[in-house]
């Protein structure tokens, strides 16, 4: 098991050009250097040759502005409804 590890800047980089019909296509180029990576990460393992499996949850939710937006649009905090049918 290990944690999800952190490619170093430059990983990710904007690319533009044009297809075979000569349309705009943007592309974002990948670098795989794995950099350093920090022990018990999954790009150590992977440098290692190892299988890395890492468990992943993504909330990007901002609380506080869901709380502010409540406020704005129902004139104070509102209840989150049920998911039980009525």
């Amino acid at each position: 098991m290990t944690t999800q590890g952190a490619r170093p800047p430059g990983t990710f980089t904007p690319s533009s050009s044009r297809d075979g019909r000569n349309i705009p296509v943007d592309w974002i180029k990948i670098t795989y250097d794995a950099g350093n990576p920090a022990p018990d990460t999954d790009l150590y393992a992977a440098a290692a040759g190892h299988v890395s499996v890492t468990a992943l949850s993504v909330n990007l939710t901002s609380e506080a502005s869901n709380d502010l937006l409540r406020e704005a649009f129902n004139g104070g905090p509102a209840p989150i409804p049920s998911e039980e049918p009525a």
